[in-house]
C-alpha cells in the first residue's frame, strides 16, 4: 500500500504544531498557565512545599515535577519556577524564594539549583487552590498514567492580565503585557453589573516601571486583543550626568551597560565620558558622566539602546484546542465564567 508522503508530512506538522501550541507555548485562559507551569504548582502543593513551611531545596521540587507531571529538561524546568518568583518579571510572584534567583541588575539567571530553596508564595495557595480539595476541576492522568493531576486550577487569580505570559509557537505567538490587578477587578465588577466594558483607565503596569510614552495608542490591546507600549526608562537629568532609576521591563543593568560602552567604543555615540553602576541592594541608580550636552546624548541613548523598548501585545490564549486571540471583554468574560462554575 503506497504513501501519500504530502499528506503524511501535512498531518504530522499539524499534530507536532498542535502539541507545542497546546502542550508548551500558550497558556490556558482560565488560570493562566502553561502546563509547565502547572505542573511546577501542582508538584509544590501536593508534596506540601506551602508558604508557612520551610523552603525546600530548588533540585528537589525540579526532581519531582520530572518525574511525575512534566517529563522536560531539569534546567527548563528550574528556570520555569525561578522566574515564576522573580519580582521584576512578576507583579504578584508564584512562587517564594530563598537564595539567588536572578536581579534586575545583573541578568535573570538563578544560582544553580543545589544552591536554591522555593516553596508556594501565599498569593498562589489562595489565588490558584482555595476550592482544589472540593474536587472542582476535572482530573487528567499524568505521563505515565499512574497519577492524576488537574487539567486547570481552580484559580480565581486573573494571572494572564496580572503578571503577563510570552510564548512562541508554531505560524504564532502570545504576548500579554502584565497588568494591575485593581484595575482589572474594577472592569471585573462592571462586567458582571452590566454584561459590557468600558476601555477607559486600564493600563499596562510594568513590574519594573518605567514610563509608557504612548497612552493614546493603549487602549487598542485591550479593545482588540493587539497593540503596543512603549517604555522609556525613568530619567533625570543632574548637572552633565543622566541619571536612571527604573528600567524598562525585562532590561537588565549590566547588560544595558556593556551595550552603551560598546556604542561609545564604535563612536557611534559621542558625548558620554563614563558610565557608573550604583545600584545598592535596594535601589537601582546608573549614572551616565557627559562630556556634551546631557539631553541630545539621551535622545540618541533612547533611539540607539534599550533605555527604550517597545512591548507588542498578542493575547492569543487556550480556549478550547486552538489558541484564540482574546480582547479584554471575553478575556474576562473566561474568566468570570470558570469561577462561576467553580
Amino acid at each position: 500500500m503506497g504513501i501519500d508522503i504530502l499528506k503524511e508530512i501535512h498531518d504530522n506538522f499539524v499534530n507536532y504544531a498542535y502539541e507545542v501550541n497546546s502542550q508548551r507555548a500558550f497558556p490556558s485562559v482560565v488560570d493562566g498557565l502553561k502546563p509547565g507551569q502547572r505542573a511546577c504548582l501542582w508538584e509544590f502543593y501536593t508534596k506540601g512545599y506551602t508558604s508557612n513551611k520551610p523552603h525546600v531545596k530548588s533540585a528537589k521540587a525540579s526532581g519531582g515535577i520530572i518525574g511525575s507531571w512534566w517529563p522536560h529538561g531539569d534546567t527548563a524546568i528550574y528556570e520555569t519556577f525561578a522566574r515564576m518568583s522573580q519580582p521584576w518579571i512578576n507583579n504578584i510572584p508564584e512562587i517564594d524564594w530563598h537564595g539567588a534567583n536572578g536581579s534586575i541588575k545583573g541578568g535573570p539567571e538563578p544560582a544553580s539549583a543545589r544552591y536554591t530553596e522555593a516553596r508556594l508564595s501565599k498569593a498562589s495557595e489562595d489565588g490558584f487552590f482555595a476550592n482544589i480539595k472540593k474536587d472542582v476541576v476535572n482530573m487528567i492522568p499524568n505521563f505515565s498514567e499512574d497519577d492524576e493531576w488537574p487539567e486547570v486550577l481552580p484559580a480565581i487569580f486573573p494571572r494572564l492580565f496580572v503578571n503577563g505570559s510570552q510564548g512562541i509557537g508554531y505560524t504564532i505567538a502570545n504576548s500579554w503585557l502584565p497588568g494591575n490587578l485593581n484595575e482589572f477587578f474594577e472592569k471585573v465588577k462592571q462586567y458582571c453589573k452590566t454584561g459590557d466594558i468600558d476601555y477607559e483607565n486600564i493600563y499596562p503596569d510594568f513590574p519594573s516601571g518605567g514610563i509608557i510614552i504612548n497612552k493614546d495608542e493603549l487602549k487598542e490591546i485591550y479593545l482588540t486583543g493587539k497593540g503596543k507600549a512603549v517604555v522609556r526608562a525613568k530619567t533625570e537629568i543632574d548637572g552633565n550626568s543622566i541619571l536612571i532609576t527604573e528600567l524598562p521591563y525585562q532590561v537588565y543593568v549590566e547588560p544595558l551597560i556593556n551595550s552603551i560602552k560598546e556604542l561609545v567604543n564604535k563612536e557611534e555615540i559621542t558625548g558620554i565620558r563614563d558610565i557608573y553602576n550604583k545600584c545598592d541592594k535596594n535601589n537601582l541608580l546608573i549614572e551616565i558622566e557627559c562630556d556634551g550636552a546631557p539631553k541630545v546624548v539621551l535622545n540618541k541613548l533612547f533611539t540607539m539602546t534599550e533605555l527604550q523598548k517597545t512591548y507588542n501585545a498578542n493575547q492569543y490564549a487556550m480556549i478550547t484546542k486552538v489558541p484564540e486571540l482574546l480582547n479584554l471583554k471575553q478575556y474576562i468574560g473566561a474568566y468570570v465564567e470558570h469561577n462561576i462554575a467553580y
